[in-house]
């Protein structure tokens, strides 16, 4: 059985030397160390000979402080179970479609994002990437995410979501026709600037700029 560490938010000077030498310094035996290094951010797949050794690096990595840039270190997808599918929800209604998919696309290229209303009436949005690694990312680093005051919660979802929702409208990669349910602009101030929670922010504090009102 593989035992596999997702490790984010990697500043772009960091090496497998460089994570492996971390982990050794932590006690942590590792074998093989993958280091993808993207226009849009940056992260790692560790992989680790036991579970214990997953379990002790997110207890000693997550958070750590490596060359300014604070580690999100957690467990990675099964092979079994990995989709490259996330669920954003406590969307605003003021967001339009347009900008959302620039935020999401930061993380990699979009197959195709669905919307739709759940039944306690709020927002729900599906959006599926080219790649299992690009969703994962996308759901670290914005989970959490600040829009409009408020915060909207992303997750990886599980294939039995492909049913979950009804009565959706989808639009597909960075298409221009307007979706009515988005009337407006995301408004980020920029005292939310790169507001991930407990993450660096660099790709978000990028789309921020490019998504505040004209």
């Amino acid at each position: 059985m593989m035992h596999k560490l997702y490790v984010g938010n990697l500043s772009r000077e960091v090496s497998e030397r460089t994570l492996r030498t971390l982990f050794e310094d932590q006690g942590l035996g590792v074998t093989d160390i993958l280091v993808k290094n993207k226009p849009q951010s940056c992260y790692a797949f560790v992989d680790c000979p036991d579970q214990t050794t997953v379990d002790k690096a997110i207890d000693s990595l997550n958070g750590y402080n490596l060359l300014g840039s604070v580690l999100q270190v957690e467990p990675s997808m099964s092979i079994h179970r990995r989709t490259a599918k996330i669920i954003i929800r406590h969307v605003p209604s003021q967001v339009t479609h347009e900008d959302l998919l620039r935020l999401v696309s930061a993380f990699g290229p979009v197959i195709k994002t669905d919307e739709s209303t759940n039944r306690n009436g709020e927002n729900v949005v599906v959006v599926i990437y080219e790649s299992p690694e690009a969703a994962q990312e996308a759901a670290s680093q914005l989970n959490g995410y600040e829009l409009l005051g408020t915060q909207i919660s992303v997750e990886l979802a599980a294939p039995r979501n492909n049913r979950r929702f009804g009565g959706r409208r989808n639009f597909s990669g960075m298409g221009s026709n307007r979706n009515s349910d988005f009337p407006l602009r995301i408004l980020v101030p920029r005292e939310m600037v790169g507001a991930v929670i407990g993450r660096g922010g660099e790709t978000v504090r990028q789309i921020t700029q490019q998504s505040r009102a004209r």
